[in-house]
């Protein structure tokens, strides 16, 4: 049976040391820095293979399927949210479909990755913003696979993104969410008007305010929400009465809003938001308009940031670039009426400008 025993590195650093026999019957270990949970986990990872390999119930390792599957199943013990991992999944399925399920993970190099590349761009028609989505996860995966020492190397090291212009940040205009509303209240759409209120007065991601984004309705508190972001980052938000009020009234539910992120998608951004006459915009478009009216109303940068839940300010100035460049003109318009208007004076001759100091 794999055996686990506390490690500790000569810099002091602390782990934890797997013992185990492979398929051949040889005795192997390695020393992991994870949580004892983790490295659990993975003790009974290679246990469980080695004994199915020697019953011939499995494969040798370093199989692209078995591989994914590692992973996806160690993702979900780390507690990757499960968006997450549904975009793993979907990665992935098409880079297994090329490459073939039992093909050897070493066996794939840069120049494979390239002609995938190639093929997802001319003939899937995969947008480059999208393929280079898929390259970060496959070149997670493949990171992954080298840590465990599946691989030695890894392939995508040698494999450049694609390169894309900044899109442009799309939020709707105050006449665009007043024709929104418009809508809704026409076609008597309670469940709409909830879910666009929330998005826009929360700032929330897609997921964040649904159950599997993990909210229930112990993330509602006295005075505020909490939601967990990306990397499960958990961040609080105040309530305010409009959305007290909307949480009131579905007190009946299991949980504030038991929809999945598909039904969500269908019902706004691929149905209501047509109807209402923008179909470019989709829920991330609520996300980017809540920062918009954040910072059209003055507020920071840094609380922005803040109440966005980003990764840091940097990220920030990069979506709502064009808006702060108009907010610094009005700013330097502002500058400008605090000095006189009359632009030229009688300047005296030997005044001293002229001398070096």
């Amino acid at each position: 049976m794999a055996s686990i025993i506390k490690y500790k590195s000569r810099n002091g650093k602390k782990g934890f040391r797997i013992h185990w026999y492979d398929y051949h019957g040889k005795r192997k270990s390695k020393v992991l820095y994870l949580s004892l949970s983790q490295v659990k986990v993975i003790a009974n990872r290679l246990e469980s293979e080695a004994i199915q390999i020697q019953h011939g119930l499995r494969q040798c390792p370093g199989t692209l399927k078995l591989i994914t599957d590692d992973f996806i199943s160690t993702s979900k013990t780390d507690n990757k949210s499960p968006q997450t991992i549904l975009r793993y999944e979907k990665v992935f399925k098409p880079f297994l479909a090329y490459f073939g399920e039992d093909r050897s993970l070493s066996s794939i190099k840069s120049t494979a990755i390239e002609e995938y590349k190639a093929k997802r761009i001319e003939i899937d028609k995969v947008k480059p913003v999208s393929v280079n989505t898929e390259l970060r996860h496959l070149k997670a995966l493949f990171s992954w696979a080298v840590k465990f020492e599946y691989i030695s190397k890894n392939p995508f090291m040698g494999v450049k993104m694609l390169k894309v212009d900044e899109p442009t940040v799309r939020f709707l205009s105050k006449k665009e969410i007043k024709k929104l509303y418009k809508v809704i209240k026409k076609e008597k759409n309670q469940r709409a008007w909830d879910l666009v209120t929330f998005y826009l007065q929360t700032g929330a991601r897609a997921t964040e305010i649904l159950e599997q984004g993990g909210f229930t309705w112990d993330s509602i508190k006295n005075d505020h929400i909490e939601i967990m972001g990306k990397g499960r980052k958990l961040r609080r938000i105040p309530l305010n009465d409009t959305l007290r009020a909307i949480l009131g009234s579905r007190r009946e539910e299991r949980v504030p809003f038991p929809y999945t992120y598909s039904a969500v998608s269908q019902s706004l951004s691929r149905k209501l938001f047509h109807r209402v006459g923008i179909p470019d915009a989709n829920l991330h478009t609520l996300r980017k308009t809540a920062g918009a009216r954040l910072i059209q109303k003055g507020v920071d940068i840094y609380r922005v940031s803040k109440f966005l839940g980003h990764s840091s300010v940097k990220v920030t100035e990069k979506h709502y670039v064009d808006l702060l460049k108009a907010d610094y003109q009005d700013m330097s318009d502002m500058l400008e009426g605090s000095t006189p208007s009359a632009s030229r004076v009688t300047e005296h001759t030997g005044s001293g400008w002229n001398k070096v100091a």
